[in-house]
């Protein structure tokens, strides 16, 4: 249906709550595959998922045609990524690595991640852009520079023990951009007054508010 629609790409999280084996994994990623002439992007995010896409089942995967790349929420294994491209490397020099946590984007870019898939992207994506610029023409030090601000908001989306960003995000791309989005939907919880403060209080102090 999202081919009808006109999607080209589509990216596919990794099964959870079940844990397959890395066989499982690589066989129903090969039948989705199978299932549709979209190009698929790998999903990886173990935290959530509870499995891993390993570096040799990634090397299999990659030989299907329409298997083109991945995200990996590198804040899981920092050095994955170059795990990753040596495995695919002699297979499909293309295939796409991508970074899935803003958190851990100048770690990766350095291991030659293509790109990111963002969330803070929202806010910063003025600032990502430049982080890799600046890698780019060997301005390590202003890619340094720039990386500590959007790290600096990060770390304060998992403030009460939280995983997942979504609830302070939302009102921090709300303050930024004015435009209403409302609280996440249970079970997450909606950020607390004093939560958001320190959120807020770090988006002035990089010029965002």
């Amino acid at each position: 249906m999202a081919v009808e629609a006109g999607v080209d790409t589509v990216m596919i999280v990794t099964p959870f709550y079940n844990k397959p084996t890395q066989e499982g994994l690589y066989l129903h990623y090969k039948e989705v595959a199978e299932s549709t002439s979209a190009d698929i992007i790998l999903y990886n995010i173990p935290i959530f998922t509870g499995v891993n896409i390993d570096p040799p089942t990634l090397r299999e995967l990659s030989k299907i045609k329409n298997i083109i790349g991945i995200k990996d929420e590198s804040g899981i294994n920092p050095t994955q990524i170059t795990d990753y491209f040596m495995a695919v490397e002699d297979i499909n020099p293309e295939f796409a690595v991508f970074n899935g946590d803003d958190i851990m984007l100048l770690p990766t870019i350095i291991q030659g991640a293509m790109g990111i898939i963002s969330g803070g992207a929202a806010i910063f994506g003025h600032e990502i852009r430049a982080i890799f610029q600046a890698f780019e023409a060997g301005e390590n030090e202003k890619a340094r520079e720039i990386n500590r601000k959007l790290y600096s908001f990060c770390k304060t989306l998992g403030q009460g023990g939280r995983i997942l960003p979504n609830s302070l995000l939302r009102p921090a791309v709300e303050a930024v951009s004015g435009v209403k989005i409302g609280p996440p939907r249970h079970p997450l919880t909606q950020a607390t007054e004093e939560e958001f403060a320190v959120t807020a209080a770090v988006l002035k102090k990089v010029g965002k508010l």
